[in-house]
């Protein structure tokens, strides 16, 4: 029996990306090369939507739309770390999964993904509580 993964599983797994969609690590690639160039997030959120990964296009497109948040590099030239950051204060207060793989971009758009549908689930819980 097969088994199936979504590419947001995958990309939060270490040394995976041998097994990305080709397209998408050349995205990747290229977005690692020149990671303030906004408009490279935009389309690789397209493709992730028509490639039936919803999270994954959702956490492109918000850093894509939101001139104030960044996608930076720290570490050596040997061990490069990613991150999202500049993130509203609502983002500041949850704390991402430790096992999520930092050493390409699209592990730390999986960590604010992960960030994105926790603030959400949060919210609805606040609202429910003042209905």
């Amino acid at each position: 029996m097969p088994v199936t993964v979504s590419l947001l599983q995958l990309v939060a797994l270490p040394q995976s990306r041998r097994l990305w969609p080709e397209k998408f690590e050349a995205l990747i690639a290229k977005a690692e090369s020149g990671p303030r160039v906004k408009a490279q997030y935009g389309v690789i959120a397209d493709w992730c939507q028509e490639n039936d990964e919803p999270e994954l296009a959702e956490a492109f497109r918000w850093v894509h739309k939101n001139p104030i948040v960044l996608v930076t590099r720290y570490g050596t030239d040997d061990a490069p770390r990613w991150k999202v950051s500049n993130l509203p204060g609502l983002f500041q207060s949850i704390a991402g999964p430790a096992d999520f793989d930092p050493t390409t971009i699209a592990g730390a758009f999986a960590t604010f993904s992960f960030l994105l549908s926790t603030a959400r689930a949060k919210a609805q819980r606040q609202l429910e509580e003042l209905a």
